[in-house]
């Protein structure tokens, strides 16, 4: 990054640099603890861009962390917002899984047209601007934990 003039920078990470919390919500002044290897490379990653900012005052970085609720969706079609087709609250993909033993029951008694629960995503445009907000707003020496 050096070599190549980057001072400020944007890294998604992810809410599983927590591990398990004993209370929530999830703020980010909570202790970090990772519990499987997902977490702990974002973690790790997190420590060495730290780091890295404490030894060049002009590098700045802004870390959001996203939770499994905030999921990616698909593509946008017409200006509506659409979801992944394999999404994890669809009752083929949990259905399949169940008969795969990857787990154990569907569930299907949420208040919901089919029973299956509704899950949140952000859309990846969305995502992405504000991803550059976040950019826009760092100033030299800046970190950020979201």
């Amino acid at each position: 990054m050096k070599a190549a003039g980057v001072k400020r920078l944007v890294f998604s990470s992810t809410c599983a640099t927590y591990g398990e919390p004993e209370t929530t919500p999830i703020v980010e002044t909570m202790r970090q603890e990772p519990v499987n290897p997902y977490g702990w490379s974002k973690w790790c990653v997190e420590r060495v861009l730290r780091d890295y900012a404490a030894a060049d005052k002009e590098f700045a970085f802004v870390r959001p962390a996203l939770f499994q609720r905030g999921r990616r969706g698909g593509r946008r079609l017409a200006g509506r917002r659409s979801r992944p087709r394999d999404a994890p609250d669809s009752r083929a993909p949990a259905g399949g899984a169940r008969q795969a033993g990857r787990r154990h029951r569907v569930r299907t008694d949420y208040p919901t047209p089919d029973g299956t629960c509704i899950r949140d995503y952000i859309h990846v445009e969305d995502l992405c601007a504000a991803h550059i907000v976040a950019m826009k707003a760092l100033g030299a020496g800046r970190c950020a934990i979201l």
